[in-house]
């Protein structure tokens, strides 16, 4: 994916929920769009979502910040088997509709306000490992992303015109590393040389090496593959 479903507390809005890939995080912070491994994980935690599934009816859950902490939790990060945390909310504000709100972040205890922060999970009929969260007192009501970066609360069905995307794929966090790019590995070997790096003690960083192994699952480029990327 391309994209990430992102959370985090901006100054005077409070909690927020979006869509962004790493190029528009890059955009918008401090390294002003530079490549830099500074700002992988911090991007990836952002991303970190919990299920706390209930036993009411069957695949239903609410999806929490598992990075962000409340006034329950004394600021910590929710933990796992804890109930809580701030969760992914259904909430119409004054100045939204009913059929076109944003995704909210709502506190909740155990059993409070689950008609706007219980969700029940779908498989997707379109993509294989991908599902859908309806919200579950609203049927007909879904988490859907809607270009370039909006995370929203809208009733869809399907084949209508909507530019909205309903399905969602769900990736182990333990997975992040497989979304590293080249070049931040790359300039993570080259940042303490001070004028050129020859490329076979490039090759030959532990890093470099895992990346194409781990990452890429082939063998490490040849010297021309390498002078083909960097011309």
């Amino acid at each position: 994916p391309d994209k990430f479903v992102r959370y985090r507390i901006a100054q005077g809005w409070g909690p927020q929920c979006f869509v962004q890939s790493r190029a528009e995080a890059r955009r918008e912070s401090s390294f002003g769009g530079e490549i830099t491994l500074d700002e992988f994980l911090p991007f990836f935690e952002a991303t970190k979502l919990s299920f706390w599934w209930l036993p009411e009816v069957n695949s239903m859950c609410r999806i929490r910040a598992a990075e962000l902490g409340t006034r329950e939790t004394n600021g910590e990060a929710v933990r796992a088997g804890r109930a809580g945390g701030l969760n992914l909310a259904f909430r119409i504000d004054s100045h939204e509709s009913a059929a076109d709100s944003a995704v909210k972040l709502m506190e909740a205890r155990k059993g409070e306000c689950k008609e706007m922060v219980n969700f029940i999970v779908l498989p997707s009929p379109y993509y294989e490992g991908a599902f859908r969260f309806e919200a579950a007192y609203h049927q007909g009501y879904f988490i859907a992303f809607r270009p370039p970066t909006g995370l929203r609360i809208v009733p869809h069905i399907d084949n209508s015109e909507s530019n909205c995307v309903i399905d969602f794929a769900l990736i182990d966090f333990q997975h992040m590393f497989k979304f590293i790019e080249l070049e931040e590995v790359l300039r993570a070997a080259m940042q303490n040389v001070a004028n050129w790096m020859p490329l076979d003690l490039l090759k030959l960083d532990g890093n470099v090496q895992a990346y194409f192994t781990n990452i890429l699952g082939a063998p490490i480029w040849e010297d021309e593959d390498f002078q083909t990327y960097f011309s």
